[in-house]
């Protein structure tokens, strides 16, 4: 049961934030879409640097423009574990989007 409550919090915090959760429903896996794959290998090491270990799936796992980062909730997280690393993601991810393409930058643009 705690599992299960666990699941729906993570995934009502991450909608409250703006978060693209896919088609969750909040289970003990719920993704965080970021839409391309060096946007989520950067949130994943910024969040572990700040102390979440998430792993990003990126292409060929999904499609390129569905690259995320996949929470694994269990039992045992707190309330404030996990909207401490919601509230990250949504500190984090914007600053990511706001800085030159990493395409661009690769092809000199």
């Amino acid at each position: 049961a705690k599992l299960r409550q666990n699941g729906r919090d993570f995934l009502s915090g991450a909608k409250v934030r703006g978060l693209d959760t896919g088609c969750s429903i909040g289970a003990s896996v719920v993704p965080i879409v970021v839409g391309n794959s060096p946007t989520a290998v950067i949130l994943s090491q910024r969040l572990l640097a700040r102390g979440y270990n998430v792993v990003p799936i990126i292409f060929p796992g999904v499609a390129e423009n569905q690259a995320r980062l996949r929470f694994f909730i269990t039992s045992r997280h707190t309330a404030d574990q996990m909207a401490g690393a919601l509230d990250a993601i949504a500190e984090e991810l914007p600053e990511i989007r706001k800085a030159p393409s990493f395409v661009n930058l690769v092809a000199g643009r």
